[in-house]
């Protein structure tokens, strides 16, 4: 179960315990709903954004920003490979999100070092490929 709060969370819940508390908006979080696999969370606020999170970790992923007012509902499409935002700007918008594109976005954004697990899962890419991914990360975060 995952729910909003005006707090400006969302929250991932298990069992009837908190899991995770997905934590960035700056106001209200009006709607929050699981993709098809359940691996990501999409919510929807009055600070004119909905972001995508990892279920797992509770790490943004993306922000998506384009509405001119309050992002009042987001929710995935079946397939996984959309998801719909309805703003009280009077208009609802479509966001594409091709494995592709979200992989390359996830490489090139998130400082979030993503498990070799999830690596080869959602980025399609290679054992070796994965670990030497997450290692790469690990580092430039431990240098930095």
């Amino acid at each position: 179960v995952v729910t909003a709060s005006e707090d400006g969370t969302a929250r991932i819940w298990l069992e009837g315990k908190l899991s995770t508390s997905l934590e960035g908006h700056t106001e209200a979080v009006r709607s929050a709903s699981f993709s098809p696999d359940d691996q990501f969370v999409v919510t929807a606020s009055f600070d004119g954004s909905a972001r995508i999170w990892e279920s797992a970790s509770g790490a943004q992923l993306a922000r998506l920003v384009g509405h001119q007012d309050w992002v009042l509902h987001a929710a995935f499409s079946p397939d996984g490979s959309r998801l719909v935002t309805a703003s009280d700007d009077n208009t609802a918008r479509i966001w594409t999100l091709s494995r592709e594109s979200f992989a390359r976005h996830l490489r090139s954004r998130t400082r979030y070092c993503l498990d070799p697990t999830f690596r080869q899962q959602q980025l399609d890419e290679s054992e070796v490929d994965a670990e030497a991914g997450y290692q790469d990360c690990q580092s430039r975060n431990s240098a930095g």
